[in-house]
This record gives structure tokens, sequence and C-alpha cells, in this order.
């Protein structure tokens, strides 16, 4: 619990979010009984003291122990600041459109609703009437299609990063985490790791290649594969980690080129690539993760 506010509270205070600090959405948390109700309180209270920061505006409230549907318009939320008792709808505020990212939009007619139920201070039409209601999309901008020709459109990096988490599928997700647990493998030792077939797990590869986030390195020991800076930028976004948990500058490249950011302990790996080969081509051959 306290490393979920933690990692929450370093987002929140990150640089890249100064410019939309004021519109932090608040953090609701609703605990299955009593005992865990007292534990994500005092979660809070020991994450904000480490920290030295302010704690996350929010609430917490406590199921009741009947089964069936539960309107959480109706909970007893308190919260998690002052552990004082609040309502819901106090605590939901519609954000202006500068809150979001520049690639997306707040879809038309969104406003309008949102608009009308701050100006009347009342409950949406699904919890006032009793009736189903499905709101507007949110966000649109046809993600999934920007996804696909992500290789072929000239796209900032922060956005390039955040449709890749569309368009990978679990085999490429796997083989992400395994080179950032196992830097430098070659092309047969994901399959012995994973337990896949060859043939697969090169064409995950070289997929994952073609996407910018693996790079290919000649060594003394042949070629061996590496994230690059995007894929280190993909999987710290992951994790909920800064970049510099992960990565850090590259050193200058001989042909003249601008150094990137490489993984942490990298280098060092390669220059010793034999032994590092060696071990990893043991563990793959024992079934080592």
């Amino acid at each position: 619990m306290r490393l979920r506010l933690e990692r929450l509270l370093c987002w929140r205070e990150s640089p890249e979010r100064w410019p939309v600090y004021q519109h932090m959405l608040p953090v609701l948390i609703m605990a299955r009984s009593r005992r865990q109700h007292d534990h994500w309180q005092h979660a809070v209270e020991t994450s904000t003291l480490k920290l030295r920061l302010d704690p996350p505006a929010g609430a917490l409230a406590c199921l009741p122990p009947q089964e069936g549907g539960v309107n959480p318009w109706r909970l007893p939320w308190r919260t998690l600041s002052t552990d004082m008792s609040c309502h819901l709808q106090h605590l939901l505020t519609p954000l202006p459109p500068t809150a979001f990212p520049p690639s997306l939009h707040v879809a038309e007619g969104r406003d309008e609703e949102l608009n009308a139920w701050s100006d009347t201070n009342t409950f949406p039409p699904a919890v006032s009437t009793g009736t189903s209601f499905r709101l507007k999309r949110l966000v649109a901008g046809d993600l999934a299609t920007r996804a696909a020709r992500i290789t072929g459109d000239r796209l900032e990096e922060p956005e390039a990063v955040a449709l890749l988490g569309l368009r990978l599928i679990p085999r490429q997700w796997e083989i992400l985490r395994l080179l950032l647990a196992r830097p430098l493998l070659s092309d047969e030792e994901p399959a012995a790791f994973l337990n896949l077939q060859r043939s697969a797990a090169r064409g995950a590869l070289y997929n994952l290649h073609q996407l910018g986030c693996l790079e290919s390195e000649a060594t003394e020991a042949g070629k061996r594969w590496h994230l690059c800076e995007r894929g280190l930028r993909l999987m710290a976004a992951a994790n909920h980690l800064h970049i510099r948990n992960l990565a850090v500058e590259s050193e200058e490249r001989a042909d003249g080129e601008t150094p990137g950011m490489m993984q942490r302990g990298e280098a060092w790996l390669v220059r010793t690539i034999q032994h590092t080969a060696g071990m990893l081509c043991y563990r793959a051959r024992s079934g080592l993760r």
C-alpha cells in the first residue's frame, strides 16, 4: 500500500506534471473491510511523512458487508488528508481542456454535460434517476489507428511511448521485461528464457526493433540485443518510474552521433561481454530467470 502511494506522490511531483499540477485527479480508495480501511489510512500518513509531501487529494470508503450492487455515491467517504466525512460529488470537478495532453482532445458535447452538472451541483443522471446512463467518449483521437501506424508517423516521443502501450502484445511485453532484467541477450536466448519457439521469439525481437524499442549491438560475443531509449522510457512508464531510475546518459559514440540513454549497468556488461554472455548462456540452458 505504501509503495503504491509513494509512486503516486512522486508522479504527482514530477517535473512533467508541473504545467498541470493543479489538475491532479482525486484518489478514491474503496476498502473491503474496516481493517483494510485503517491500513490504507495509516499508509497515507506514513507515505506523506516519509516523502515530506502533502497528502493526495481524495477520499477513502469502506464497502458494506452485503453483496450485490453498491452505489459509490452513497458510501461513507472520508478525506485522505484529514479523515473527515465528505461527499463524493464535492471532490469531482470538471477538468479544463488544458489539463489533457496536446495529442488528445475533449470530445464535442462533453464540456456542456460536465458544466451542466457542475452548475446545478447534482448527481449524474445515472444516479439521480436510477436509469442506465452512458457518457460520450471522454477522449477522442482514433488512438488504435494511430498506434497501428506508429512507425510511419513522426510523433513526439512521449506520444509514441503512450501509443506503444496500445499496440504491444503480451509476448512482446515479456521480452521487454526480460531484456530489462537481462540485457544483452542473443537471438536464441529469449526463446530459452521464455519457453518459446525460436522463430516466435526472433520475430518478436525484430518487431520490437522496428518499433524502436530495441537495438542490436555487435560485440565480441556476437550480436546482442538491448533496450534503446524508447524502450527504456516505455518500461519506466509501465512501472510508474522516472526514466532516471532505469537509464543514464550513454557515452559519446565514436562516429560522432548524439549520445542517447542506456540502461544502468549496461556499460559494465559490455566491457565484460565474454563473462556476461557465458552467464546468460548458462542461465538460459538451466532455465533460470
